[in-house]
């Protein structure tokens, strides 16, 4: 069991994805994967929907209904940088 919060979730999610895919050699190649669950809680995105195969039903988020973390990706802080850009210049233009 792994169990992270936020910045520590973020990494769970990415130990509990490593663990599925590449088994540890240490418990002599006995099928674990059936015991291995992540428990987040505020985690950001990391990954995309083509790794949900392989973390259903071993990972688990909570998410608290105010957090903005677990809603921050790559493409949302694109938006927002793009939406600022764009106020800017309707303001430099106003003046």
């Amino acid at each position: 069991m792994i169990t992270g919060h936020s910045l520590g979730g973020g990494m769970t999610t990415v130990m509990t994805f490593l663990l599925l895919i590449h088994p540890l050699t240490y418990f002599e190649g006995r099928n674990l994967k059936d015991k291995i669950f992540g428990f987040t809680y505020g985690a950001p995105p990391m990954f995309d929907r083509t790794v949900e195969p392989v973390l259903k039903g071993h990972l688990f988020n909570m998410v608290n209904h105010f957090d903005l973390v677990p809603r921050l990706s790559f493409g949302s802080l694109k938006d927002l940088d793009r939406v600022i850009l764009a106020l800017n210049e309707k303001e430099v233009k106003i003046n």
